[in-house]
């Protein structure tokens, strides 16, 4: 549903050293394998809308923030922060994001962070919905919340959202290849989109 946000890809930089994967296969592959976090901390609200909060430490990058609301018909935003640091906040209708995200990319910090930690970043940002915090967050969110499976729409669309600006960010930054990049993206957010639909419906069953 948010999944054209991995157009921010273009705004990243190149000049990032270390060893970068070879193939934008390769990278596609890297954020599906599974990492180890620590001190992750997730709240889920659905009772009005989606909100969606979670934190989490990242060895060699810092604490990593990301959260996300969206109305059932109405505008959505996001706001990634590493440290004191605001990587991304935009926000509203869904056509407006694209254009916005452009605007507010912050590619002078991700030009400070060699390969391995950009890679390590971007990954984290797939992974973390797979956590025990994240799910658990979301199943007792849904429990909770109307059983209306709009909401589980909403809450997918957001987690597929950043999964696509995730994964289409972290493409661009190494191979500068739009098309391929736009297909990393949405093919990653439309997997993590049914993974957390299917999470939020099973528990509202």
């Amino acid at each position: 549903m948010l999944t054209e946000l991995f157009i921010a890809v273009s705004l990243l930089a190149t000049g990032a050293s270390g060893t970068a994967p070879a193939t934008p296969d390769e990278f596609s592959n890297s954020l599906q394998e599974p990492m180890d976090f620590s001190g992750v901390t997730a709240a889920v609200d659905l009772s009005e809308g989606v909100h969606v909060d979670i934190t989490y430490e990242l060895d060699g990058v810092g604490q990593v923030r990301l959260a996300a609301q969206g109305e059932l018909d109405g505008p959505a935003t996001f706001i990634l922060l590493v440290d004191d640091t605001t990587i991304l906040d935009f926000g509203g209708e869904l056509t407006e994001l694209p254009e916005q995200t452009w605007e507010t990319f912050n590619s002078e910090y991700l030009a400070t962070l060699d390969h391995e930690e950009a890679v390590s970043l971007f990954n984290s940002l797939v992974q973390v919905w797979a956590t025990a915090e994240v799910e658990q967050a979301l199943a007792e969110a849904a429990e909770a919340a109307p059983s209306r499976s709009v909401l589980c729409d909403v809450a997918g669309g957001l987690s597929g959202g950043s999964i696509g600006v995730a994964a289409g960010a972290g493409c661009w930054w190494f191979f500068k290849k739009f098309k391929t990049c736009k297909k990393v993206g949405v093919g990653l957010a439309t997997s993590v989109f049914g993974y957390i639909k299917d999470k939020c419906e099973g528990a509202q069953n």
